[in-house]
């Protein structure tokens, strides 16, 4: 396994990182394998112990592996990249991984909205809404627990209607005929509550990626307000910015 090119002035701990994730991207590793002990890695490699911890060091902070205190080094699941700029549910964004989406639906009502909602989706005061919470789940794995509020003037008898494919906006756009146009949607850190944490899986403390997107009609109508926390670790937002001219 030593091929590492040791004239060059290229540290012979980045050289192990950039070997190790290598094997991690082509497979010989999945996720959740244990990685070669340390002195096992040194020996193959033919370097000393303190070389291999720091290249195992950038692998943890890269997000690559994580070390298990009393077991060992493991490959981390890769995080699941959501792209910018098109407006998709998750259903949509999962089978574009190519991976399994499932939905549980934890809750469904038809109420009065909270204040903050009735003004977003430009509510009177005697109009209802829909909630619908679910757990989203991938290949198995809770990925992301969501809340969602619709005009229930625009979704009458949701709750008897099968989401398409586990879908709400195919749903919203083949059994209502509604036209989803744009969203405004906002992203940031949080730490994940205790429900978050007993439905996906966290512990105390634990961070989560907190999106809240306003979905909007052609018309310019809001047809929804949701609120999804993800599992920070297993998820990232991908963008591609433009250049100024």
């Amino acid at each position: 396994m030593s091929n590492l090119v040791r004239t060059q002035p290229v540290a012979l701990y980045y050289q192990i990182q950039q070997d190790l994730r290598a094997r991690i991207k082509r497979g010989e590793w999945k996720a959740g394998d244990r990685l070669p002990p340390e002195p096992e890695l040194a020996a193959r490699y033919r370097v000393s112990r303190i070389t291999v911890r720091q290249a195992l060091a950038r692998l943890v902070a890269d997000g690559h592996i994580e070390r298990r205190q009393g077991t060992g080094t493991f490959v981390r699941a890769e995080k699941v990249a959501q792209r910018t700029g098109l407006l998709t549910s998750f259903t949509e964004e999962m089978q574009h991984r190519g991976l399994e989406p499932v939905t549980r639906i934890l809750d469904f009502q038809i109420r009065t909205p909270p204040e903050h909602i009735q003004k977003i989706l430009r509510l009177s005061p005697t109009d209802e809404v829909a909630y619908l919470e679910r757990l989203r789940i991938a290949n198995g794995e809770p990925l992301a627990l969501t809340e969602a509020f619709l005009p229930a003037r625009l979704v009458p008898d949701l709750q008897h209607t099968l989401l398409v494919d586990g879908s709400l906006y195919r749903t919203l756009e083949e059994v209502y005929g509604l036209e989803l146009a744009e969203a405004d949607e906002e992203i940031e850190a949080a730490l994940a509550t205790g429900k978050e944490r007993r439905f996906l899986g966290v512990k105390p403390g634990a961070p989560i990626l907190q999106i809240i997107r306003t979905t909007y009609l052609a018309t310019g109508e809001p047809v929804e307000w949701v609120r999804v926390a993800y599992k920070a670790e297993r998820f990232k937002y991908y963008l591609r910015l433009k250049g100024r001219r």
